[in-house]
């Protein structure tokens, strides 16, 4: 499954063993998408594979799926807050 990272700000204080983090920011670029490999349901961590085939484990919150993303902007549309421009 294709995630998105939408959050790269380091909000949770893992072990640096399992997530890197520098200056309190997770190392993944925002718009950017990895590569879910199976991780068990109840976990908060995502196991991840990014281009250069490096797995590593960061918390859900940085992540959505297209599926998510696409239902969100659904959403604003349907709600009104989202302005149409035809000019």
């Amino acid at each position: 499954m294709k995630l998105i990272c939408v959050n790269n700000k380091n909000g949770d204080y893992y072990e640096p063993s399992l997530t890197p983090i520098y200056n309190r920011y997770y190392n993944l670029t925002i718009g950017k998408s990895y590569e879910m490999l199976i991780t068990p349901p109840s976990s908060a961590l995502i196991k991840t594979q990014d281009d250069l085939g490096l797995v590593r484990f960061f918390p859900k919150h940085c992540f959505k799926s297209l599926d998510e993303i696409r239902d969100e902007k659904i959403n604003t549309i349907l709600d009104g807050k989202y302005e149409i421009n035809l000019c």
